[in-house]
Order: C-alpha cells, then structure tokens, then sequence
C-alpha cells in the first residue's frame, strides 16, 4: 500500500466529560493513513444561510460530530483560534467575508494551518472550485448536496 493511501475509516466512542462534572459518550471516525492519524471530532460549519447551516448541523452531528457553528467569516475566524475545530465546512458567498477569503486567513496562520477547509458552496463553476484549492481548500461540495457527500468529505480529510 503507498504511504499516502487511506485505511478504512475507524469507529470508536470516547466519554468526554462536561463542565457540570457529567459525562457524554461521543461517537468519532477517524481516517488513518501510513504516515498519521488524522482524528476528526469536532466541526465548524459555517453558513450564513440559517437553513442550509441547520441542514449541514444535523447532517454532521447526526453523524456523530461535535458540531460548532458560525454564520459570517469574521465569527468563522473567531472561532477557529478559539474552538480549535478539527475541520471546517465552509460556504463561500457570505456578507463580511467570503469563504475564500476565510480559506486563505486560515491557512495563512501558522497555528490553524492543519486545520482542513472544505468548501460547500452554491457556486458550480470549475474555476470556483479551482480557485477553492488554490486557497488551501481540501474539497469542495456544491449545493444542493446530499448527507453521503459531506460525510465522504468528513471522513476522507
């Protein structure tokens, strides 16, 4: 097997504690390949499309995802330095900045750098997804989408 090709993706449960000292079982997926393990448990999705946010919300956290949320650029970038998701969701057309835009500040920033980008976006042009990749984006979904085709992003970073 190449060194850069992927396992099947791992299953396990995890307690994680809380503040009021009780505990949850969360359920992770990671993707292993020969050089690392790549663990992906907690999501920013970011969308400032209230319905398409609460769609890619329910669609990662039905997954078993912790799931935070964002609904401008500006708030995306906040929450990356300070939540310290393992993945980003990202739309592209939003007010304050666009999602490449945000791409970009995240992959500029020597601490958010690893973090991986995936784009979803109502915008079909291959130039837009080229663009994406250019930015630091690792994948890129277009709108409409379907649950198999975020997951199969999720678990392929």
């Amino acid at each position: 097997m190449p060194a850069t090709a992927r396992r099947a993706a791992d299953v396990g449960h995890r307690v994680m504690p809380h503040d009021n000292g009780q505990a949850e079982t969360q359920i992770f997926t990671s993707c292993m390949t020969e050089e690392n393990q790549m663990l992906i448990r907690k999501v920013l999705v970011v969308d400032d499309s209230a319905t398409d946010l609460k769609k890619l919300e329910q669609i990662v956290a039905g997954a078993g995802y912790i799931v935070i949320t964002a609904t401008s650029g500006k708030e995306a970038l906040e929450r990356v330095r300070n939540d310290h998701p393992d993945a980003v969701l990202l739309d592209i057309i939003m007010n304050d900045m666009n999602g490449f835009q945000v791409c970009r500040a995240i992959n500029a920033d020597a601490a958010t750098r690893n973090i991986p980008v995936v784009l979803v976006s109502s915008k079909k042009e291959k130039t837009d997804q080229v663009w994406g990749v250019e930015q630091g984006a690792r994948a890129y979904v277009t709108k409409p989408f379907t649950s198999e085709q975020i997951l199969d992003q999720l678990r392929s970073l």
